[in-house]
């Protein structure tokens, strides 16, 4: 079986679905803020704006966590390895 970096297969496989998963999710929070306030948008969601935006990042916020969760995992089984 060939390697093609440091760690176990299925380290790298979750790390790699836990990123797609993040962006897909930063992609969508801002894909729903544009098409919900698109037709409304005025000066009261200007300054509020700053309120919802990131309660739509906060899911692609945590799975960037778990993200970098599992990098953490990687490298830490390359140090035992090596």
């Amino acid at each position: 079986m060939s390697s093609s970096g440091p760690g176990p297969a299925h380290l790298r496989l979750k790390a790699r679905l836990l990123l797609a998963a993040s962006i897909t999710l930063s992609v969508a929070g801002f894909a729903a803020f544009y098409f919900l306030f698109r037709r409304d948008f005025n000066v009261y969601w200007l300054i509020l704006s700053s309120v919802i935006l990131p309660l739509y990042q906060a899911p692609a916020v945590f799975v960037f966590r778990l993200y970098r969760r599992a990098r953490k995992e990687l490298t830490g089984t390359r140090a035992e390895e090596g």
